[in-house]
């Protein structure tokens, strides 16, 4: 051990040393000598070997927007967002839990499902769900004629 450590450690245990005043009675705190003033120890240098700097890729993401001025194809309980993320993109079909059934007890069921395109952009990934309708109903739950078009004519994305 450092002898600065052995130093800070011999004046704390002088500075909270304990005596018993009688038998089963609490601990008493009793003062002691204070240890010599030590000097602190020279700081000691820490060489950290330069890294090269590599970008952090922010994630692009797409969402509905209101501000287009069309109303949300999937209705107000429902969204599909994307999300562009090392390369891969992520679409998020969020259903918003309903109450489903008459039971003697309340029961809500809500629907999030994720369909991820691998090694591949938010742009290309948009085009393959408008040229592949089976992506879009795998998503959703359903085969809905009109598929991803109209959902797609309402996302804005950012950055």
């Amino acid at each position: 051990m450092k002898p600065v450590f052995l130093a800070t450690l011999t004046a704390l245990g002088l500075l909270w040393g304990c005596a018993r005043s009688e038998v089963g009675q609490a601990p008493v705190a009793t003062a002691a000598p204070m240890a010599e003033s030590v000097e602190p120890a020279p700081a000691e240098t820490v060489s950290i070997p330069d890294a090269p700097l590599t970008p952090v890729e922010t994630a692009r993401t797409c969402q509905f927007d209101p501000d287009l001025g069309k109303p949300n194809p999937l209705g107000m309980r429902s969204y599909i967002s994307i999300t562009e993320e090392d390369g891969h993109t992520t679409f998020l079909f969020d259903q918003f839990a309903s109450r489903v059934g008459d039971g003697p007890v309340p029961v809500t069921l809500e629907t999030n499902r994720r369909l991820t395109f691998y090694d591949t952009g938010v742009d290309r990934a948009r085009q393959l769900m408008l040229e592949n309708p089976d992506y879009y109903s795998d998503l959703v739950g359903d085969g809905d004629p009109e598929g991803f078009g109209p959902v797609n004519e309402v996302l804005t994305c950012s950055p």
